[in-house]
């Protein structure tokens, strides 16, 4: 959950109806035709009934979105009746598949599923609770592909590495290089969609960002607020995060006007960082 103080900001903005004014505003600015792409982490079977929640949220305000709904999007083409919701999960973990992969499908949306190929298979990763306790599993090769039958892979790294510019170029096609030939080789299948691992500024560089072009991604995903619209550059295409414990008024909160706008000096800088 955020801080405190961003949650009584945003309480307090949705007991005004600012929030919903927030979601009005960017109607207003970017029409009706546009993209929202929202990321999670962790989906744990104790917070399912407040993601489904979310989930009833989501089906009454946006369709399902893929790959040919975001290419024709690009393209200037739109044919749904609601704005679109790219709903994806950072980092290959089993709870997103046990827990919210049904969901998902019982609400009839499509999910897009971000995997550091590396870890694949490895067992426990490293998100713990104050007990030291593991919490959290990453996927084995059998789910992923599952997934990848009606779901959307993209790969998110080979060991979830932040892409510093501190790093060398070999470091760096290893990560971006060997994730997408290994989800290649396993799923029998072309990968195309690349996702940043980090939102911090510092997470994004120009050596790298050459890299994943150089491997013929069509698309790239960062995560600095933004809706995703006509003639978006697909390299450098934004997310929200959002988390399984949030409720509506929050995730309505970060998904307006005003926090993309309050991240607009940011994408500037990475976006002529990437150039």
């Amino acid at each position: 959950m955020k801080s405190t103080k961003v949650q009584i900001i945003a309480k307090t903005m949705n007991i005004f109806g600012l929030n919903k004014l927030g979601l009005l505003i960017n109607k207003i600015i970017h029409g009706n035709e546009y993209i929202r792409a929202i990321n999670y982490h962790s989906t744990p079977k104790d917070l399912m009934d407040q993601f489904e929640k979310q989930m009833v949220y989501y089906g009454k305000n946006y369709s399902s979105v893929s790959k040919v709904d975001l290419k024709d999007l690009l393209n200037g083409k739109w044919n749904k009746d609601k704005l679109g919701l790219i709903i994806s999960f950072d980092d290959g973990l089993e709870s997103n598949y046990k827990y919210a992969k049904p969901i998902l499908e019982k609400f009839n949306f499509q999910g897009w599923f971000f995997i550091p190929a590396g870890l694949v298979g490895t067992g426990n990763c490293k998100i713990k609770d104050e007990t030291g306790s593991v919490l959290e599993k990453y996927m084995n090769w059998d789910q992923v592909k599952d997934l990848h039958t009606n779901h959307i892979i993209g790969s998110h790294t080979l060991t979830h590495q932040r892409l510093r510019n501190s790093l060398d170029k070999e470091f760096l096609r290893r990560e971006i290089n060997d994730s997408k030939n290994l989800l290649e080789r396993k799923l029998n299948d072309k990968i195309d969609i690349f996702c940043w691992v980090g939102g911090e500024r510092d997470s994004y560089s120009k050596k790298a960002s050459d890299v994943i072009k150089e491997n013929n991604y069509k698309y790239s995903f960062l995560t600095n607020h933004y809706p995703i619209k006509k003639n978006s550059n697909p390299m450098q295409l934004e997310r929200t995060n959002i988390e399984a414990d949030w409720p509506i008024y929050l995730i309505e909160f970060y998904t307006s006007f005003f926090m993309d706008r309050r991240y607009q000096k940011k994408r500037s800088e990475i976006k002529k960082l990437l150039e």
